[in-house]
């Protein structure tokens, strides 16, 4: 994101923003609100900037700077325009607001709310919400740096709730919200170019067998490192199957933390090794990740969520794989 022009990056807790300056991210980072007062004088020392959500957080920042930091704390205040989740009520905004402007060890950033709905008479209203703040705290003599309310939906479809920062999620990762957002054609294409394993062992159903698999009509079976542990969602890939040699396969019983199991009777010619594609292309045949959300009845950005962080992850650009990362770390290509 940082290489790509983003201006701040935003995250979701203190350990992000470590993991981050440690990979040598220099661009600013603004710390959502995981913040209890305690924390304050560990949150301040960070090089994020953090989130102002009340008058207690705010007391919490303001002492620890002063104590901690040789010069003013920058940071964002959450402005609660509607949807009951963190952040000030919008009716308090603006005294919250005129308190940072006066506190010495601090210096504001700029504003922030969660745009919760897609609907446009709910987000319009959101919107006059924000409005109102910012006219107040202008009234007030406050200049306002950063103003950030519009999330995915409103980005694709209301340049009026841009403000002068946005700060779209799923769209970081190719995916539309709604799915028929107007957008330039080409201009947006899913991060996720596909998720694959292989078999690791292949068997023939024999006579006796305990599994039941025979009385299925199953004749041979093929077993995946992928299970539970990895983000194996049950009624999704029983629905979606699997590709073996751009032949789609069903999933069968036998689920486990490690391991999953699949029929490979629609191909003899399978054997240990073989690439299997859970998400994605392979050739002609493919498996979409759309459609697999809806299977499993959750939004397409969860279905990425899942994935288990000791998965390996290979990085393409313009087709070609240039970097993987695996629990040991990073490494660049050529492969």
């Amino acid at each position: 994101m940082e290489a790509g022009g983003a201006d701040m990056l935003a995250v979701g807790n203190p350990f992000e923003v470590v993991a981050l300056r440690r990979h040598g991210v220099k661009c600013p980072i603004r710390l959502f609100g995981s913040l209890v007062p305690e924390a304050a004088p560990e949150i301040v020392t960070l090089g994020a900037i953090p989130t102002v959500l009340d008058h207690a957080s705010l007391d919490a920042l303001a002492q620890a700077a002063a104590r901690l930091l040789s010069k003013p704390l920058e940071v964002f205040v959450n402005i609660d325009t509607g949807l009951g989740r963190l952040g000030i009520p919008h009716e308090e905004a603006p005294g919250l607001i005129q308190a940072i402007v006066k506190a010495p060890s601090l210096r504001l950033s700029g504003v922030y709310s969660h745009a919760g709905s897609s609907s446009h008479a709910r987000a319009e209203e959101q919107l006059g919400h924000m409005k109102n703040v910012l006219s107040q705290t202008q009234a007030l003599g406050i200049e306002i740096p950063l103003r950030v309310l519009a999330r995915t939906p409103h980005v694709l479809r209301m340049p009026r709730m841009w403000l002068n920062a946005v700060d779209p999620g799923r769209l970081l990762f190719g995916i539309k919200q709604p799915a028929d957002a107007p957008c330039p054609p080409g201009s947006i294409r899913s991060a996720l170019r596909g998720l694959r394993t292989r078999l690791i062992q292949v068997k023939p159903v024999i006579a006796g067998d305990p599994s039941g698999y025979r009385a299925s009509g199953v004749a041979k079976y093929g077993v995946l490192p992928f299970g539970w542990a990895d983000g194996f969602l049950p009624d999704a890939y029983r629905k979606s199957g699997a590709l073996v040699r751009r032949v789609r396969v069903p999933f069968l019983n036998g689920l486990s933390t490690e391991h999953s199991v699949i029929d490979l009777t629609a191909v003899p010619d399978a054997r240990a090794g073989d690439a299997v594609t859970l998400l994605g292309s392979d050739v002609d045949a493919s498996i979409d990740a759309e459609r697999f959300a809806k299977d499993a009845g959750v939004l397409v950005s969860e279905v990425t969520r899942r994935f288990h962080r000791h998965l390996p992850y290979v990085y393409f650009r313009n087709g070609v794989p240039t970097r993987v990362k695996t629990l040991n770390g990073e490494v660049d290509g050529p492969f």
